[in-house]
């Protein structure tokens, strides 16, 4: 199978967005991936857990696809927002190039800090959020500005989408951990 399958570098600071059906697999590195809430997720083979072939192949979609990155908006400075064509959600990457980032998630959101450390404040208070620690925050609590260095991943709700489209899902690049 890995044979058959499209081959694609994604770098740091880069996303890829795959519709359902689509079979993918990581080779090394870290990855941030966002899933649209779903309990049919198959494996597709290199586990020694179940595998179910028929099922596989009756989901899979089995065209082939151009290299599908994503690309952002970048609403503010060390602010890139990558929304797929789905309300489900979205990936918000905060890096503040001067030490400082704002942003409103659409809804409830979970931060993720890859690198570095922040304070991330908002109406309701203020928590630190290093290197390998996750935030939730709900929707109520407004504006979130980010102070310090490094990386955050927010995954939150797609405000922006207008339709929805069955499971899909987002793998993001990022250097070897």
């Amino acid at each position: 199978m890995a044979l058959l399958l499209n081959r694609v570098t994604v770098r740091k600071g880069e996303v890829v967005y795959l519709p359902a059906g689509n079979i993918h697999s990581y080779l090394h590195g870290l990855g941030i991936e966002v899933l649209a809430a779903s309990d049919n997720v198959l494996r597709g083979g290199l586990t020694p857990k179940h595998v179910d072939v028929p099922e596989l192949l009756h989901v899979l979609d089995f065209r082939p696809l151009p290299v599908p990155f994503l690309r952002p908006s970048e609403p503010t400075d060390g602010v890139r927002v990558f929304q797929p064509d789905v309300p489900d959600f979205e990936l918000v990457v905060i890096e503040p190039a001067g030490g400082s980032a704002s942003f409103t998630p659409a809804g409830d959101a979970l931060l993720l800090c890859t690198e570095g450390s922040f304070a991330v404040s908002s109406a309701t208070g203020e928590r630190v959020a290093a290197k390998g620690q996750s935030l939730y925050v709900s929707a109520d609590e407004g504006e979130f500005t980010f102070t310090g260095n490094g990386t955050v991943f927010i995954a939150t709700s797609n405000a922006a989408a207008e339709s929805a489209v069955p499971l899909t899902n987002i793998a993001v690049g990022a250097p070897d951990a």
